[in-house]
C-alpha cells in the first residue's frame, strides 16, 4: 500500500468529520429558526434540503473510500501481503465484504490486513450519518406539510 494513502486517510478522516459537523451545526440552526408563512410567497426554513445536501456529502465520502478498501491489494493479493508485511508470500487470505477486509495470513500466526484501518470507522460514520439525514429529512416533510394544513 502506498504511503500516501496510509498517511491521508487520517486526514481525510478528520476534514470528512469537521465538514459533517458544520453541515450538522448548519442544519441544526436552520431548523431552529422560525419558518417563513408560506402564504406570503415565502418557503418554509427547515426542510428537507440541509438534510438532502447533508446525506450527497456523507455517500461522496463513502464511496471513494469504500473503493478504496475494495481495491486494496486487488491483484496478487498473496504476494502483496508479503511485500506490506516484509514476508514472503501469505500462506492464506480471508477477504470480507462488510466490514471490509483482506487478512492475510502466515503459518506462523502472523496476520496482516490489507484495508487500511481507517476505511471501516468512515464507513461506520458515514453510514450513520445517511440513516440520520434520512430520517431528519422525512421529519421535515412531514413538519411542513403540517405546517402547509394549518395555515
Amino acid at each position: 500500500m502506498s504511503n500516501a494513502i496510509v498517511v491521508l486517510g487520517p486526514v481525510a478522516l478528520v476534514i470528512a468529520l469537521l465538514v459533517i459537523a458544520l453541515l450538522g451545526a448548519r442544519a441544526y440552526r436552520l431548523r431552529n429558526k422560525r419558518p417563513l408563512n408560506p402564504r406570503e410567497g415565502g418557503a418554509p426554513r427547515g426542510g428537507p434540503t440541509i438534510w438532502v445536501k447533508v446525506l450527497a456529502l456523507s455517500v461522496a465520502v463513502a464511496v471513494p473510500t469504500f473503493l478504496t478498501g475494495a481495491i486494496a491489494g486487488f491483484t496478487k493479493v498473496g504476494e502483496t501481503c508479503g511485500l506490506e508485511a516484509g514476508r514472503s508470500r501469505a500462506d492464506s487470505v480471508h477477504t470480507s465484504g462488510f466490514p471490509l477486509s483482506k487478512l492475510c495470513t502466515w503459518d506462523d500466526g502472523m496476520t496482516h490486513d490489507l484495508v487500511p484501518a481507517w476505511v471501516n470507522p468512515v464507513l461506520y460514520l458515514c453510514a450513520a450519518v445517511m440513516v440520520v439525514c434520512v430520517f431528519m429529512a422525512l421529519r421535515a416533510v412531514i413538519k411542513n406539510k403540517k405546517e402547509l394544513v394549518h395555515d
